[in-house]
């Protein structure tokens, strides 16, 4: 119950403006490398008590990092690291307003993808718009934004295969030129968990080199983890906390 006051009178303090530099230095905006404890990511910076903070996403140089402030509505940040350290969090120019969440930055570091409910082409205005966006990164910033595609929570590897949800599934979509092809559900050791779910599945994080998988059960916290196997399918769903990891 201390704690927590002294962490709000700290955020107070913090009074950079957005873009500003903030003198913070070194990888992950400071924070010590990822552990196998988990720790509050950059408290007042990027984790603030007055705002939810979630699906973040770092550059593949590590210069640039990515999130998502729920608010008043969602909307996509960006903090960068430059002379003067990490910038203060500031909005991004690819999806100017709210209601954009969860950035995915490829590994060749030359696109983003993103969840925004914004207009959809063939998408009637009375219904509520919502899709995976994309913005190629040029010599002057990130391109217009362009639709990607049906889904949500992208992910992909470093040889360009993207992974996302669609209908409460995991699926795998061609995305040459950032516009996808027909979805493929995604099967192995994860089929065994639909039978058992009211919820579909969600939220992939494909592992860089494809070797492993992790999602979680949609609209939950709950972790599991596919590794693929020499064959090239997906081996068992390994439940991440029953193991302990």
């Amino acid at each position: 119950r201390k704690a927590i006051p002294s962490r709000y009178a700290d955020e107070r303090r913090v009074s950079f403006k957005p873009g500003q530099p903030t003198g913070i230095q070194g990888p992950y905006l400071g924070q010590a490398p990822p552990g196998t404890i988990p720790q509050v990511f950059a408290p007042g910076i990027v984790s603030r008590l007055d705002s939810g903070d979630y699906a973040c996403a770092l550059s593949p140089g590590g210069t640039e990092f990515f999130f998502t402030r729920r608010g008043d509505g969602q909307n996509i940040l960006v903090s960068r690291l430059g002379p003067g350290g990490w910038t203060f969090p500031e909005p991004v120019g690819f999806s100017a307003g709210s209601n954009a969440h969860e950035p995915h930055v490829t590994h060749d570091n030359t696109r983003v993808f993103w969840g925004w409910f914004h207009a959809v082409p063939g998408v009637d205005a009375k219904d509520e718009p919502y899709g995976i966006f994309t913005a190629e990164r040029t010599p002057r910033g990130w391109s217009k934004a362009t639709y990607a595609g049906p889904g949500m929570a992208v992910s992909s590897t470093r040889d360009g295969r993207v992974f996302l949800t669609v209908d409460d599934r995991l699926a795998e979509v061609p995305g040459a030129g950032g516009r996808f092809g027909p979805p493929r559900t995604v099967h192995g050791g994860m089929d065994a968990l639909l039978g058992t779910l009211t919820n579909g599945l969600a939220h992939p994080a494909v592992a860089p080199d494809g070797r492993y998988i992790v999602f979680d059960i949609c609209g939950g916290s709950h972790l599991f983890v596919c590794f693929r196997q020499a064959d090239g399918t997906w081996g068992e769903a390994i439940d991440c906390a029953a193991h302990g990891l």
